[in-house]
């Protein structure tokens, strides 16, 4: 259902996205809660950013010029699905049955600022976020993407559709608040952006498996996580119950949420940043073990977008070589399980010892921690440089999140083009995808032109 203009007005109000100044929250800004971490919150969103600043380097003495960029960005920020909101209205009546007016007197004027019809979709947060990464693009490579040789993909879901038109609104210069209507409809991709959706092996060995995560199901009954719920529960209810650890993740998703679009939440009050860190912590074991270095399936499913990629870089390639017209940038739009597989076949934020239910002190500093490295709006970006004629003259970079990152590949921020596509031959020239899948009915797409 398409939003009221008296919704959007209420949100936009309640928003400013520039405005630095911190909410009511000590925690506002701070990398503690997973995949629902607001981008900005790792970027500086008032960053200035040299015009074409990205589009040439120096190596070896050459100049080295820009001629393509492939990127996976993840959705912006967006409401809370339907299950969240219809379980927290559950919640607060359940609260409010408790008569906790003198400990908290908000759960009884408490208004649910989510409304059903918008679950799952962009908030304004969001739609800031995906413009304004659009906005950074075009200052980065400015002489590259004003083309109209730029193509876009997006799953069936509308926030990373939407996402898309809003990304594309930067790119070109049209201002946010512009009709979505007069962009361009992404090709809609699923085998490509929601390869987890689509392998029958990965859905049996893994996402439909608990046992494939016991590590984090071991953590939730564990000595951290037992003390942070019968705290937290405390906090709540006064003692009068014990609330169940699904009950306090509703709540901690709705400070999460409410305090990345409002800049504050009442909920956010019945925790600790060390309450935080175990929540944290718990969520990177999941994503670690369902999508990521936990079962080498994971990585494995992400071989179409490697073809995909390099089959684009390939063609790249040989069209700046002949001085034909070719697409000089591809934009894709997916999820957090999308993003995070990609990370692990590059291997990428892989700590020295895998995250376990029984190693959480030793990971207080790890490399994996979701929050940085998988907000709303992640974005992973190879970009290709010419730096001459030869075959040898192919540099590759790539950027995490708009950080230049090295590629354990090569062990350096510039790789060669020709080393990289030598390393991963394996998954870019085998990738049978229906048969590491065991599926029956064959999904791989026809082939992506451009």
């Amino acid at each position: 259902m398409v939003p009221s203009f008296l919704q959007v007005l209420l949100v936009v109000i309640c928003v400013s996205f520039t405005n630095s100044t911190q909410g009511t929250s000590s925690f506002y800004g701070k990398p503690l809660f997973g995949s629902k971490t607001p981008y900005f919150w790792e970027r500086d969103v008032n960053e200035t950013i040299g015009v074409d600043s990205g589009m040439t380097i120096t190596h070896n003495g050459k100049t080295c010029t820009a001629i393509y960029v492939d990127a996976l960005l993840r959705h912006g920020a967006r409401y809370p699905t339907s299950s969240y909101i219809v379980n927290m209205d559950s919640i607060v009546l359940k609260l409010r049955s408790l008569s906790l007016a003198i400990q908290h007197p908000f759960i009884n004027t408490w208004v649910n600022r989510f409304p059903l019809e918008l679950n799952g979709q962009l908030s304004i947060l969001g739609h800031q976020e995906q413009y304004t990464l659009g906005k950074r693009f075009l200052s980065r490579f400015q002489s590259l993407l004003q083309s109209d040789r730029i193509q876009y993909f997006a799953t069936y879901k509308k926030r990373t559709q939407d996402s898309s038109k809003l990304f594309e609104q930067g790119v070109t210069g049209r201002q946010m608040s512009d009709d979505l209507s007069n962009t361009t409809q992404p090709t809609i991709d699923n085998i490509m952006l929601r390869f987890f959706d689509n392998c029958d092996e990965y859905s049996a060995s893994v996402l439909n498996n608990d046992s494939a995560i016991a590590e984090y199901f071991k953590f939730q009954q564990g000595p951290e996580y037992t003390a942070m719920k019968q705290a937290v529960s405390d906090r709540i209810t006064a003692g009068h119950i014990n609330l169940t650890i699904s009950e306090i993740l509703v709540i901690h998703q709705y400070c999460t949420l409410e305090l990345g679009l409002f800049k504050s939440s009442d909920w956010c009050s019945f925790f600790t940043e060390e309450d935080l860190e175990v929540i944290d912590y718990g969520t990177d074991l999941y994503n670690y073990w369902r999508k990521t270095y936990g079962h080498v399936i994971n990585s494995e499913i992400t071989c179409p977008m490697f073809v995909d990629v390099f089959g684009n870089m390939d063609k790249a390639i040989q069209a700046a070589r002949e001085g034909r017209s070719y697409t000089v940038g591809t934009f894709r739009f997916g999820h957090a399980e999308t993003l995070l597989p990609i990370f692990s076949a590059l291997s990428l934020f892989h700590d020295d010892t895998p995250l376990l239910a029984s190693n959480y002190n030793v990971h207080r500093n790890r490399t994996f921690r979701t929050s940085k490295i998988s907000p709303f709006s992640g974005n992973i970006y190879p970009v290709l440089y010419k730096c001459g004629d030869g075959l040898g003259d192919i540099y590759l970079k790539m950027f995490v999140n708009e950080v230049e990152t090295p590629l354990p590949a090569c062990g350096y921020k510039l790789c060669p083009y020709y080393l990289l596509k030598s390393v991963y031959s394996d998954p870019i020239n085998n990738c049978r995808f229906d048969t590491l899948c065991h599926n029956v009915h064959s999904t791989i797409p026809s082939p992506v032109v451009g």
